[in-house]
């Protein structure tokens, strides 16, 4: 399959193609909407790795395959649902992860972002593309309106070109990574088959931030 552009609605088509063979999916929804109160999100790599996947044929997706969703808020009660034959642990990111066998899911709940903490941004999409380090990970699927939404993850899939998107974010994943900002963005580039643009973005205005936050 090639891309020609032709917006949004081609690519929820290409996304949508790649999910429905997945016996697995309509579980891994359940799980999100019984955790949820509010809209929900498919969220970063299992998005974009599979709309590559499907236009481009690489790469192949990671085993465990991971899907990110993104809550917008949490249950009555806040009261989580753990199905008994999911294993919790907790992700890198300090959010609820469940694993069984070759398969893993995290909640991530839109209020309780780092990136937007750390600023005392209001909980929103556009603050969190914003926020994100790279552009091809600006890119979410909604699961009630079924539509992709995220122009930065959109161009980076049809540039076929991965850069920078927010340099302060950046630098701290490639902190945590304990790798340099060019082998960040190399070596993101390198997992899609993409090319690579290593200019740096602009700093941030002074956006206030939470120190105590931000050491996390």
């Amino acid at each position: 399959m090639e891309y020609h552009g032709g917006g949004k609605p081609k690519v929820n088509e290409i996304f949508e193609n790649s999910i429905r063979s997945l016996s697995w999916f309509p579980v891994v929804r359940d799980i999100a909407v019984r955790n949820s109160l509010g809209r929900i999100w498919i969220l970063g790599g299992f998005v974009y790795r599979n709309i590559i996947k499907e236009i481009y044929g690489n790469p192949q997706l990671p085993e465990p395959v991971d899907v990110d969703f993104l809550l917008e808020k949490k249950p009555v009660g806040g009261d989580l649902y753990l199905p008994e034959e999911w294993n919790p642990k907790m992700t890198d990111y300090g959010n609820l992860g469940l694993m069984m066998g070759n398969l893993k899911i995290s909640l991530n709940y839109l209020f309780n972002f780092r990136s937007l903490l750390t600023r005392n941004l209001e909980p929103t999409l556009e603050n969190l593309f914003r926020t994100i380090p790279l552009n091809v990970q600006g890119i979410v699927y909604s699961l009630e309106d079924r539509c992709i939404s995220g122009f930065r993850g959109i161009s980076a899939i049809k540039r076929r070109k991965v850069r920078i998107n927010n340099l302060r974010e950046a630098r701290h994943e490639a902190e945590r990574l304990e790798i340099d900002l060019g082998e960040l963005v190399r070596r993101k580039a390198g997992e899609l088959g993409f090319d690579y643009d290593l200019t740096l973005p602009p700093e941030e205005d002074n956006t206030p931030l939470n120190p105590a936050l931000n050491e996390g």
